[in-house]
């Protein structure tokens, strides 16, 4: 301190200058980020801050700046090139030393050093190169580097390129993350089935050292068939199966889902399906159903063609052949054989065991019932998909001692039912047989009014009842039966002729045809 003129204490300092600690990249180093940054020891001059201060060459040639920033925390002092750090370049930072003050700029003049960019490498890869069993669908390809990129470069048209088989096709959307250095390309549409795919990427993204593309290659999941519903040769398959079923490996591409590559075969012939089959079910499984339902007793096939599989496939197609059950008959009314009938009015009646095809029994002829040779005339077959059971009547009713045969054409069982007899079975309603007479043959009994009676063991058929079948003679002489006399009791089967006046000491004749007893009866003969 001293005294200047008038008295006045005076002294001087400085300001220490700021000295550059620490650089990012490191002098001589290969840079692996796109932001430069300068650590001081003290805070510099910001308001010196400008372009003409903070400079940056590559190999000479001065790069436009951006993001100039200085943190006063950590005296750190950052910028980006507007067109990022180019990959296998020399560059050299140039940091004017007004921003350490004057003696800076009188003493050791600017803050310099230089750095170098590495060739990139990638990285890693989504999906991983050599992958075989890539899940096909919309995800995006990835490519991440080492050191940054040329991203003009990147982004030009044909630089990156994803090939099919050999075959480029189109990308919709390539995008680069210069924080992560990570491209990421969208497949225009979608990763397809079964295919080789490689991805070709431009050496000049690397800069001028790289000397080829960036390259890899991986394969996508081929569709490969693990199992059917029905499996494959089963033969006993319910005709309400709701849908056939293929579940595979992988996802088919969702294009390949056509009628076209799923064929519905019914005896050896195309069946149309329900509309938007074949349909996705959701864990690789497909389904589709014949729009008419399933017919019993029939062939059926489906035909998935190679192509589902995509190119890396077997190139053979899928068939899986089954059969729907051929129905069987669990019991019948009257049952096989019966001999013994006498509820003449009664239903007949079958139930199977599965569905059968209700159009052909409807048909005209779908059912028939004879009476030896003679057609009956029967009503319209009434069918219970819940019981299985096929009825019909009789309006005239049957008739007694008669043998009747039903007729169902084998048909209503399916293509598959070769049996022309499968549904068709005899019964027989029994032969009414005299089982007591009144009076009794050869008794003797008082003369006067006397009505005459005759017990059967089952109905006869009242249409019979009449003075053609059942007679009355005395001395070979007819006596006359008018037929509203008659009667008959269907509980006790007996038939009470009309009442006659009998004569003292005379012997009478009495005759029933053998015609009241039915075809299957051989004679009846009363005396």
């Amino acid at each position: 301190m001293r005294a200047e003129a008038e008295g006045d204490f005076v002294w001087e300092f400085s300001t220490a200058v700021p000295q550059l600690v620490d650089r990012t990249p490191a002098m001589d180093s290969q840079a692996t980020d796109y932001v430069i940054k300068a650590v001081f020891d003290l805070a510099i001059d910001t308001n010196q801050l400008n372009e003409e201060v903070v400079q940056i060459f590559r190999d000479g040639a001065a790069q436009p700046i951006t993001g100039l920033d200085f943190d006063t925390q950590s005296n750190t002092l950052a910028f980006e090139i507007v067109d990022g750090l180019a990959p296998g370049a020399r560059y050299q930072v140039r940091l004017s030393g007004k921003i350490g003050g004057p003696k800076r700029v009188l003493s050791e003049g600017d803050f310099t050093w230089e750095f170098v960019t590495p060739i990139p490498n990638i990285a890693s890869t989504v999906p991983l190169a050599g992958s075989e069993n890539v899940t096909a669908g919309d995800d995006p390809i990835e490519a991440t580097f080492d050191s940054p990129v040329d991203i003009d470069a990147l982004l030009l048209a044909d630089n990156v390129q994803l090939l099919a088989g050999g075959v480029a096709v189109d990308v919709s959307e390539v995008e680069f993350d210069r924080d992560l250095r990570r491209l990421r390309v969208l497949p225009g549409t979608g990763l397809r089935a079964g295919t080789r795919y490689a991805v070709r990427i431009a050496s000049v993204v690397g800069g001028i050292g790289r000397r080829s593309d960036y390259s890899w290659e991986f394969s996508t999941a081929v569709p490969e068939l693990l199992r059917s519903i029905p499996e494959d040769g089963i033969v006993d398959v319910a005709a309400d199966l709701q849908e056939f079923s293929a579940h595979f490996s992988a996802p088919i591409d969702a294009d390949q889902l056509t009628v076209r590559n799923f064929t519905l075969m019914h005896q050896g012939s195309a069946v149309q399906v329900r509309p938007g089959d074949p349909i996705a079910r959701g864990d690789n499984s497909y389904a589709m159903a014949p729009l008419e339902g399933w017919k019993v007793g029939s062939r059926y096939s489906v035909r998935m063609a190679a192509a589902i599989s995509g190119p890396l496939g077997s190139g053979l197609d899928n068939v899986i052949s089954f059969a729907t059950t051929i129905p069987q008959i669990l019991r019948r009314t009257p049952a096989v054989g019966d001999t013994a009938i006498t509820d003449l009015g009664s239903e007949i009646q079958l139930v199977f065991d599965a569905p059968i095809d209700q159009s052909v029994l409807l048909q005209n002829g779908g059912v028939q019932l004879f009476a030896g040779t003679l057609p009956v005339e029967i009503s319209t077959p009434a069918y219970d998909m819940e019981t299985g059971a096929v009825s019909f009547q009789i309006p005239a009713a049957l008739q007694p001692g008669t043998a009747y045969e039903v007729r169902i054409l084998s048909q209503v069982g399916g293509p598959l039912q070769t049996d022309p007899l499968a549904y068709t079975w005899n019964f027989a309603t029994r032969v009414p047989r005299i089982v007591a007479l009144t009076p009794e043959p050869g008794s003797s009994i008082a003369a006067g009014r006397t009505r005459l009676a005759v017990s059967f063991s089952g109905p006869v058929s009242e249409q019979l009842i009449s003075n053609d079948q059942f007679s009355i003679s005395h001395l070979g002489r007819l006596l006359p039966l008018p037929l509203e006399e008659f009667s008959y009791d269907p509980v006790a089967y007996r038939v009470s002729f009309p009442a006659v006046d009998l004569v003292s000491g005379s012997s009478y004749r009495a005759g029933v045809s053998a015609r009241t007893s039915g075809p299957l009866a051989q004679f009846v003969g009363l005396q």
